[in-house]
């Protein structure tokens, strides 16, 4: 007789295993997004009634004592009503900052925003040798063509820089997108540090990290990934600094973080600590983070990828800024990685995720649980707006204080 085809009661159980931790992982980023804008929220009115009352208890004290307090209120108000540039162009005035809620991230962000204060002018350097190679390094490995879709935004990079190197690095015999790039074979580079791990590795996109980081250690310039383009020549970048990288946009968490590090545009002299150090990182977690996502499922393969090199340049922004002797930079995400409602400087970036494929379950719950997150989304937006608007009202009021005290002195006179 023929052999059954009923799966297995162990096959049963793998599917379900595999369907219940998609699913709950799901379940678990969108608990986290209400959670962030909840708390939002509840900073938000709290804010607002800190502002009403206290610029309340000033404008009694002008209407009783002094006008000095009023130029010191009006100077700390307008300081709270001018954003900081650094937080507008990562998305201050979008939806994407109701993600920004854990103590890390906020951290993370005032010491790259201080580090950007420090450093931005250099972006403007027109004069003088590069610190970072004149190079552009794309990356495609695996057996699927390369996206036609891409390659206008490799031709951007080669039309704002036709007297640069642009390489295009694969792992077989292929045209390259581009008449004007320079085709090198990944077998023939010589790896000095994660050879063994790209081998190891059975994911096209962590092969590419790998390799990526290896590249710009070794050769410098800067990498780019097929799914971004230029919109401005990166000149000042590779002669005012020695590292440079961009934030993504707040998004929900992902290997814990709602802030983090690009890794598809970003640059770097030869032998740069940084670089080092993530090539380092990688290496000593490699084993111990593949034991802990044994699986094959989606969730386990893109939090693999995630935390054994995609996060990794993060971590060590985390640790540390400048290496010594070293300029570096860490740029909004404005720069590299715009969303909605962020407008692009240097390139925009596309996010075509080739490599990842994420299984979810229960299409229903995320329907459900995506109109919740996006009506709390805009009430958050409301509160906010409210409070700036109270602010101004305040600060108005607090003006005409003052004007009216004015002219009761002069009508006293």
């Amino acid at each position: 007789s023929e052999p059954s085809r009923k799966p297995s009661s162990l096959a049963v159980h793998l599917h379900e295993e595999e369907w219940t931790k998609s699913n709950t992982s799901f379940e678990m980023r969108m608990a986290n997004q209400l959670g962030a804008i909840v708390k939002e929220e509840n900073e938000g009115i709290w804010t607002l009634l800190l502002f009403v009352c206290c610029s309340f208890a000033l404008t009694i004290f002008l209407l009783i004592k002094s006008r000095k307090g009023a130029l010191l209120f009006l100077i700390l108000a307008t300081c709270q009503l001018t954003a900081n540039e650094f937080d507008y162009l990562m998305g201050k005035e979008t939806d994407h900052w109701a993600h920004v809620a854990q103590a890390e991230d906020i951290q993370l962000l005032e010491k790259c925003s201080a580090l950007y204060e420090s450093n931005k002018q250099l972006r403007f350097k027109k004069e003088g040798d590069y610190k970072i190679p004149p190079k552009v390094h794309f990356i495609w490995v695996g057996p699927n063509p390369f996206p036609p879709a891409s390659v206008e935004n490799v031709r951007t990079w080669i039309a704002h820089h036709p007297d640069w190197e642009v390489i295009f690095w694969t792992d077989r015999k292929r045209l390259p997108p581009c008449e004007d790039m320079q085709v090198r074979l990944v077998q023939d580079f010589p790896f000095l540090f994660l050879k063994e791990r790209y081998e190891e590795s059975n994911n096209w996109g962590e092969k590419s990290d790998v390799l990526r980081y290896e590249i710009l250690y070794q050769l410098g310039g800067t990498y780019v990934d097929h799914d971004a383009n230029c919109l401005i020549r990166f000149d000042g970048l590779h002669r005012g600094y020695d590292f440079y990288c961009g934030l993504e946009a707040p998004h929900p968490p992902f290997a814990g973080r709602n802030i983090t590090t690009g890794i598809g545009v970003f640059g770097a002299r030869p032998g740069h600590p940084r670089i080092k150090r993530v090539i380092d990182l990688i290496d000593s977690h490699w084993s111990e983070l593949g034991r802990k996502y044994p699986g094959r499922d989606g969730y386990s393969r893109t939090q693999l990828v995630m935390e054994r090199t995609y996060m990794v340049l993060t971590d060590t922004l985390s640790e540390g800024f400048e290496a010594e002797g070293m300029t570096d930079i860490v740029f909004p995400s404005a720069y590299f990685f715009a969303k909605k409602g962020i407008a692009p400087l240097y390139s925009a970036h596309f996010y075509a995720n080739t490599w990842a494929g994420e299984e979810r379950g229960n299409p229903h719950f995320e329907r459900e649980a995506k109109r919740v997150l996006g009506k709390a989304q805009r009430r958050g937006k409301t509160i906010r707006w409210v409070a700036r608007g109270a602010l101004c009202l305040n600060i108005l009021l607090v003006m005409g204080v003052v004007v009216f005290r004015r002219r009761q002195r002069r009508v006293a006179l």
